[in-house]
């Protein structure tokens, strides 16, 4: 019977192509595996790279999902991001702002604290109420800059700051001083741990 080496044959290659197969399905396997790893570890160091160029992440969504055992959330218990407000180390904030960045007028309303909306959370807060203070501030600057280095400033003292309107125009002439006004509404944000 000549069918007998044609089955032996047949039975060769079919060990063959499982073999190539298998070994095809774990290569796959192990690229996946390598991309997974790699793409965590460009997402750690893209962090790491916008850290080091831009500071530490201050957004509300980074602080809701930091732990007690993270290092940047015990950096915001020391900033009094974490806690009761400190209104009063603000408005020294603002004051010192005035003088160090010339900023010709300054007027503040702050407003009283109140549950922060903030959908992109979701219900991840880490076991913290996300308050804020809506304070209503009126500059009178000598140019674009000085608003841009008022929210600089802000940004890097002792409160986590989020814009939420801004209007700048020219002044009028019998305004007072300065070429342009601008009146802003900001969130002060504070994290408060639930009860």
């Amino acid at each position: 019977m000549k069918l007998l080496p044609v089955l032996r044959a047949l039975r060769a290659a079919i060990l063959r192509c499982a073999a190539l197969s298998a070994t095809g399905g774990a290569i796959a396997f192990a690229a996946l595996q390598f991309a997974r790893e790699a793409s965590g570890e460009y997402d750690i160091e893209a962090a790491r790279y916008d850290q080091s160029q831009h500071g530490p992440d201050h957004s509300p969504v980074a602080i809701a999902r930091a732990s007690a055992d993270d290092a940047h959330y015990r950096l915001l218990v020391a900033r009094g991001v974490v806690g009761a407000e400190r209104r009063h180390a603000w408005l020294q904030q603002l004051d010192g702002l005035r003088e160090h960045r010339r900023i010709l007028t300054l007027e503040y309303e702050l407003g009283p604290q109140q549950p922060a909306a903030l959908p992109a959370l979701g219900s991840t807060t880490g076991g913290h109420a996300i308050l804020a203070s809506t304070m209503h501030l009126k500059l009178g600057l000598l140019h674009e800059q000085g608003l841009l280095d008022v929210f600089d400033g802000l940004r890097n003292g002792a409160a986590i700051v989020r814009a939420r309107s801004c209007h700048i125009e020219r002044a009028a002439a019998a305004a007072g001083p300065g070429q342009l006004s601008a009146e802003c509404v900001v969130d002060w944000i504070t994290l408060k741990a639930a009860s």
